[in-house]
């Protein structure tokens, strides 16, 4: 392989980790609302690696500020 396709491929494995980091949370997660979770869910779904980045950057502030 060359270097580009594996520069690539790691990249995409990258952003399929915190793709399903994001979901797998959200699962677990208990939310204040169902309508909260609906949210976040379509984010992440139409915005897959920029929701999902902002889902986790938000969720780690709110368990610190707990």
């Amino acid at each position: 392989m060359e270097t580009t396709s594996l520069l690539i491929l790691a990249i995409a494995a990258i952003v399929l980790v915190i793709y399903l980091w994001a979901i797998i949370d959200m699962n677990r997660r208990k939310f204040s609302s169902e309508s909260e979770r609906r949210n976040w869910i379509n984010l992440v779904y139409f915005l897959p690696l920029l929701g999902a980045l902002y889902y986790l950057v938000r969720r780690n502030k709110k368990q610190r500020a707990l």
